[in-house]
């Protein structure tokens, strides 16, 4: 049985239009007068009882709830509630029962840790010391002033946009979903330290992040997270009291958590603006004991939206619980992986089984870190220094490309500093590169296949060519010079 959650799909999905030109805020206040009394009924005891009606009109006497996310939390408060209706429990990425506190300390404590995966074995040797001080380092810069980026177009036109804090915590947790980002962050971020914010601009456009830091409106959201989470104002506080309460908040937890980031980056993981601006709530109910039934407990070590702490937490409080921890997955782990270990772990818990760990997913290969300009590349061994540094140039922006075509979605797309290229379809993929930059100094264009033998012409201030890349061999001719590069494995 699928609930269709009430707020959602037919249930009367709630939405509100936005009002031209009104700031965040006022469109939340307005979404709240729009919906009126209503937005006090869709918090998760709402849901709760809703499952309870379903299951007394379906006559059915005990249910295993499923529940991925936010959907744990029902499903535990429906445990707590009505404990003699529950024959068992799977919950994947697990969000506790109960109110949460609004801070997201449970994010922000696992953060270090899920940032520092990606540089297992050594993986970030010649990339980055440190990730997590990388990112402390950007985000004080984003909110120390504003910061000006180049964005390439998907035509090759350079835009200025101004990036917002938040941004990069925006992309930590967009992380979640997809491993290859996990693993170029922690390139980006040490290169946006440095002053370098081309890697960190790209990941920005391919996964929507320019508007880091703004106010959540989704109105199911707010209406649900303002009912249900704990927050440092009374309930009758004034919309002014409360956003003076939640600067307070944030600046003690700026002073005192696990990460020394600046207030307007803890705003992104936290639901207290949008809360502040959102009518009172009646509280959440209190708390009651879980049933001891069977139960699943499923997390991705990678998971940062709900870390793998909490799901310990729960599983010690479900005696006859089974914990498995896919370690290189992040959220929603059955979800993502259905035909793989963790749905073969659901089926053995839904026939009675023990259940067994899974192998560790193999964390993606970190791209390597790409010099600013061409003066900065070592030169090919065997060549003259101004032709080997155009040889490997070279070879890495393609590298560059075909790892970019990924993140694109196999749309056109600017190029890491400048130029264009765009995906053809044809009996095989071929990527059309304009006057692509990855590496300042150096343009490469051509029609090259994902993967394989690849003919490009390259053109610096001084000198052009063409070169022909193979597997073991890089062969062609730059200016009057003939090029002859072996490619060692």
């Amino acid at each position: 049985l699928l609930l269709d959650q009430r707020g959602t799909g037919r249930s009367g999905a709630l939405k509100c239009a936005a009002r031209r030109g009104a700031t965040p805020r006022g469109q939340l206040a307005a979404c709240a007068s729009r919906l009126g009394p209503a937005r006090n009924h869709y918090a998760t005891a709402d849901s709760v009882a809703d499952i309870e009606a379903v299951r007394a009109a379906l006559g059915i006497d005990q249910l295993t709830l499923y529940g991925t996310s936010y959907g744990t939390k029902v499903a535990l408060e429906y445990a707590v509630a009505h404990p003699d209706h529950v024959e068992g429990l799977v919950l994947d990425s697990v969000v506790r029962e109960g109110p949460v506190e609004a801070l997201g300390r449970s994010s922000w404590s696992a953060l270090g840790r899920i940032l520092r995966q990606a540089c297992r074995a050594g993986h970030c040797a010649g990339i980055t010391a440190d990730p997590v001080a990388d990112l402390v380092a950007v985000e004080q810069r984003l909110a120390a002033r504003p910061v000006l980026a180049r964005r390439i177009t998907s035509h090759g036109r350079v835009v200025r946009t101004r990036i917002k804090p938040g941004s990069a915590m925006e992309l930590v947790f967009d992380g979640d979903f997809e491993p290859g980002l996990r693993a170029a962050l922690p390139g980006a971020l040490h290169a946006a330290r440095a002053n370098d914010l081309a890697p960190f601009t790209r990941l920005l456009e391919h996964f929507g992040a320019f508007a880091g830091g703004s106010v959540v409106s989704d109105p199911l959201f707010v209406a649900t997270t303002c009912a249900d989470d704990v927050f440092p104002w009374t309930p009758r506080a004034s919309a002014m009291a409360r956003r003076r309460a939640a600067d307070a908040a944030l600046a003690r937890f700026a002073r005192s958590g696990p990460l020394r980031v600046p207030p307007a980056t803890l705003r992104f993981v936290s639901s207290l603006d949008p809360c502040t601006d959102w009518p009172p709530a009646p509280p959440p109910p209190v708390v009651g004991p879980l049933p001891d039934v069977p139960a699943l407990v499923v997390s991705g070590d990678g998971d940062l939206r709900t870390p793998t702490e909490d799901a310990r937490a729960v599983a010690r409080r479900l005696p006859r619980s089974q914990l498995l921890v896919v370690r290189g997955t992040g959220h929603s782990v059955i979800g993502n992986t259905v035909k793989d270990c963790p749905g073969r772990a659901l089926v053995a818990f839904l026939h009675g089984r023990r259940i067994r760990p899974c192998a560790a997913r193999p964390l993606p290969a970190l791209p390597p870190s790409l010099p600013r300009r061409l003066e900065q590349v070592r030169p090919w061994l065997g060549l003259t220094p101004a032709i080997g540094r155009i040889v490997r140039a070279a070879r890495a922006t393609l590298t560059d490309v075909r790892s970019d075509v990924l993140f694109s979605g196999f749309a056109a797309t600017g190029g890491l500093r400048g130029g264009w290229y765009a995906p053809k379809f044809t009996t095989s993929l071929i990527l059309d590169l304009h006057r692509v930059v990855s590496i300042a100094g150096l343009r490469v264009s051509g029609r090259v296949p994902l993967t394989g033998r690849a003919v490009l012409r390259v053109r610096t201030g001084s000198a052009k060519g063409t070169l022909t890349l193979s597997k073991r061999l890089i062969t062609g001719r730059i200016g009057t010079t003939r090029v002859r590069a072996v490619i060692v494995p």
